[in-house]
This record gives structure tokens, sequence and C-alpha cells, in this order.
């Protein structure tokens, strides 16, 4: 559970067989749907990590996965791929 100014969340975080972050799951996410004319449902949420590489010393994810798990099946809305040479450090913003 983590708590921020009165406000608290519940989630599950799996670990790969070297201790990383490879799941994140909650129930505490609110999904918009149009067809329920327009509430806002608590809605089963979840983050995959794919795998993780090293660049400059530091570990990042592969690959991430965001799906929504509805009652008509699950809604995969984010689908990232880390382009290695597309990721700098230590940046000074406007840069």
């Amino acid at each position: 559970m983590l708590s921020d100014r009165g406000r608290q969340v519940r989630g599950r975080v799996l670990l790969d067989e070297n201790g990383a972050p490879r799941e994140f799951t909650t129930r505490d996410r609110f999904f918009y749907d149009p067809e329920q004319r327009k509430q806002l449902i608590r809605t089963p949420w979840s983050l995959t990590i794919s795998g993780w590489q090293t660049i400059e010393g530091r570990p990042v994810p592969a690959a991430v996965r965001a799906v929504w798990h509805l009652s008509s099946g699950p809604f995969a809305y984010a689908d990232f791929r880390l382009i290695p040479a597309s990721l700098a450090f230590n940046v000074q913003p406007g840069e």
C-alpha cells in the first residue's frame, strides 16, 4: 500500500529471478467507459515489463505493456519498446 496526502492505493508487484519488477497489478484505478454513460469504473489494471537491459550502467525496461482488464476482455492501450539509441541521461532541460 502507498499513502500520499491522505490517499491510499494498493498494488501487487511481482519480481523476476533477479529481483527486478516484472509486473504491477492494481484494482485502484478507474476506467472511463463511454458505454456506461460517462461513469468512472474501478477496474483492474496491470503493467508488464518484458525483460531488462543495461544502458550506460543503468538497468532499464526493454518493453512495457499497460492493460485494462475489462469485463469484455483485456484492453492493451500502451505497448512500449525501448530504442536504446533514443535514451539519454543527465540532459539539461531544453537540450
